[in-house]
């Protein structure tokens, strides 16, 4: 991880698009074979800040709060030191997000774990 990588353009977008370009190209190259797709991530992709204690994250939980904090990281002041992990959390839910969209879109019967 580095958090050296601070704005939305060099920590989201690419996530956003790497996951987009593995997901297309799976399912180009493996076509109707293809039997399911693992996604490793980060609890940062689920995590919500207003959690109660003792709250158990499940894969239909999502991080509501990362992606918006990270678009107003200017507007909002945050100072540098604290922007590498709103856009690590940022691009963890983008890419989630990307995800979820890809499967519903592109109608995957192949489960995406």
């Amino acid at each position: 991880m580095n958090f050296a990588l601070n704005t939305w353009d060099t920590v989201v977008v690419p996530a956003i698009g790497g996951t987009n370009t593995l997901l297309t190209s799976a399912l180009e190259q493996a076509g109707p074979q293809l039997e399911a797709v693992v996604i490793t991530s980060s609890v940062a992709a689920l995590w919500n800040r207003g959690a109660p204690e003792g709250y158990v994250t499940t894969e239909a939980d999502e991080n509501t709060w990362a992606i918006e904090a990270a678009k107003n990281v200017d507007a909002d002041g945050i100072l540098e030191a604290q922007r590498g992990g709103i856009m690590y959390a940022a691009s963890k839910a983008a890419a989630l997000r990307a995800v979820r969209e890809f499967r519903d879109t592109q109608k995957v019967g192949a489960p995406m774990l």
